[in-house]
């Protein structure tokens, strides 16, 4: 494959870029973060402000920890945020982008978060300064505080960069083996775990993105992903400042709470490049009324790109024939695949070409005809990337369409995961049976077919019943489409064992309308569906009220998560089939309140 873009840089890290940005076009916008997008509220960040902003925060931050040391970012999204980032790049500190406490669950989260990083130092903002300090009491003390300011452009009067620190600081963020920050997963299927990303990582990895996506001068980006995830720190954060072009952001919540604004955002800053999750497009779909669509010109649209979770065709068919009247076009879809463990970005196609489909029959289906799936492609390798689908048994190369283990080799690949050196041996230094390697185990299931990679699901998700395998996705999306009473993208399919069996779980959360709906009614309807279109009885469902589905962060499911405390009985529950399950949970929620 021909890549056509020069490379807007000669930098070797995101600080060097900075400062180039600085010197040649100092008054020219970097970020916008829309404070307010409904009423229209900006605050706006050249780049003399971000590299003068960048050494103000990189001092701050080097009065309370040294170079390797590391910093858990929790504030907010906004133009702080991407300053504490950029000052700990600049300061040689190693930052760890972390969700901000809100509730309970995130707090255990961040405890486990900064216990394994070791963190030394915490970023917040004042107004959640005292929720922080009583979640992390238990592991901070006094060698271990929590900085938090209300602008980092005021620090003029508080820090003062002096030439020998900033020296030191520009020397540690300019070698390129560094590590730049500590990316934790999202712990979709397990314990979060600290991806080790390097300067270079993040180079390369912006590199590709620019390539692939066909980006020059004028493209501008519109994105409401969080700063505290791959997707939104590589695409949204680092990669406009490496191609030189503006980005608006705003806040997920602002996104979630209003989808139109996203779009109305696109429309009003002639975006060219903007993307999500699969549930985002859907969100849209369901969420934007007619009047809203009617103000919106998606036309300057070049890219809108598709990742983090399964692509499904239905979500691309409905969306672009829904927004067509706004100037949208199939192909400005780009369905693509990437993690943690690869910076960001692994397969992509080549801008302005159609999806690619692919109907598949899974022949060990019960069902026969109807197991017929439409996989999205997700594009090819990479430049400088070699990915494969391998048996992870064998660990041979499957033959082409035959479903098996994404492995990736190259120069975005992370170095392994802080201090966990089993586990790093485990994914990140897997070989062949011939012992070509070391490739990354990405622990996703796919197939190859002309080139082209179709992802199907994960491995340790993967629901085998009577030896046939069946996706745990696509049995919540027949729930989800079949059942209006399940709230979108919060089902959770899942195996267990029962009197040496294996048996089949539904968790799902149901809308608010829906409890007004007998319970009864809501039960048989999942129940049929899974019946009426996979031929496979469940063994459990559990309805959760709304808001008590487990997900990340970043909106994905838990199922690991769910499943643990499906069998440990402390799940909230609004109502449960069998009927003695729900006596059970309700035993043990007394047992627990008591």
């Amino acid at each position: 494959m021909r890549f056509t873009n020069p490379a807007p840089t000669a930098a070797r890290t995101m600080v060097q870029r900075v400062f180039e940005l600085a010197r040649e076009r100092p008054h020219a916008i970097a970020y916008r973060f829309l404070c307010d997008p409904e009423a229209g509220a900006v605050e706006t960040l050249s780049y003399s402000e971000l590299c003068s902003g960048m050494a103000r925060a990189a001092a701050c931050i080097s009065q309370y920890a040294k170079p390797g040391d590391r910093a858990v970012i929790l504030h907010p999204p906004g133009l702080n945020y991407i300053l504490w980032l950029y000052g700990c790049l600049y300061a040689g500190i190693i930052a760890v982008p972390a969700y901000p406490v809100r509730n309970s669950h995130h707090a255990h989260r961040l405890l486990a978060l900064v216990k394994d990083a070791r963190a030394s130092l915490l970023l917040a903002a004042p107004q959640d300064e005292q929720r922080i300090q009583s979640s992390t009491m238990p592991l901070f003390s006094e060698q271990a505080p929590v900085l938090c300011c209300t602008d980092i452009r005021d620090f003029q009067q508080q820090c003062v960069v002096d030439s020998a620190h900033a020296a030191h600081a520009a020397h540690a963020a300019h070698a390129g083996h560094t590590l730049a920050f500590l990316q934790y997963t999202s712990g979709s299927t397990g314990s979060p775990k600290g991806v080790m990303v390097s300067h270079a990582n993040v180079m390369n990895n912006v590199h590709l993105i620019w390539q692939r996506f066909g980006h020059d001068a004028h493209a501008r980006t519109v994105s409401w992903l969080p700063p505290y995830h791959d997707m939104g720190l590589i695409s949204a954060i680092f990669e406009p400042v490496y191609g030189g072009f503006p980005a608006t952001l705003m806040a997920p919540i602002d996104f979630l709470q209003q989808p139109f604004q996203w779009l109305r955002w696109v429309t009003l800053e002639k975006g060219t490049t903007t993307g999500g999750p699969n549930f985002a497009f859907d969100l849209c779909c369901k969420r934007i009324t007619d009047a809203e669509l009617e103000t919106l010109d998606l036309s300057s649209l070049q890219i809108m790109f598709n990742g983090a979770e399964p692509v499904r065709r239905a979500t691309l068919e409905n969306f672009s024939r829904r927004f067509a009247r706004a100037g949208f076009r199939m192909r400005m879809f780009y369905p693509c695949y990437g993690m943690a463990e690869t910076t960001l970005f692994a397969l992509g196609g080549l801008r302005d070409q159609d999806p690619v489909w692919c109907e598949r029959n899974d022949a060990s289906a019960e069902a026969g005809p109807q197991q017929t799936e439409n996989w999205v492609g997700c594009g090819q390798p990479v430049e400088g990337h070699t990915i494969l689908v391998v048996d992870p048994l064998s660990q041979r190369v499957c033959l082409d369409g035959q479903e098996g283990e994404i492995w990736v080799q190259g120069p975005s690949v992370a170095q392994g995961y802080w201090d966990k050196p089993s586990d790093t041996r485990d994914s990140f230094h897997a070989r062949l049976q011939d012992g070509t390697g070391p490739f990354l185990r990405t622990g996703d299931l796919g197939f190859c077919r002309q080139g082209e990679f179709f992802i199907t699901g994960r491995r340790k998700d993967l629901i085998i019943v009577r030896g046939q395998n069946y996706y745990p996705q696509d049995l919540e999306r027949v729930v989800e489409e079949n059942v209006a009473e399940i709230k979108h993208a919060s089902c959770i399919a899942f195996e267990y064992r029962e009197h040496d069996e294996t048996r089949i779980a539904i968790v799902a959360e149901i809308e608010r309308a829906a409890r007004k709906t007998p319970s009864t009614e809501i039960l048989e309807s999942v129940r049929r569906a899974i019946l009426s279109r996979f031929s496979l009885p469940l063994g459990a469902i559990v309805l959760v009220p709304p808001g008590k589905t487990f997900k990340t962060s970043s909106g994905k499911i838990q199922r690991a998560l769910a499943r643990e405390s499906f069998t440990l009985r402390t799940l909230d529950v609004w109502s449960a089939w069998p009927e003695d399950l729900g006596q059970e949970f309700s035993l043990r929620q007394a047992a627990t309140v008591t």
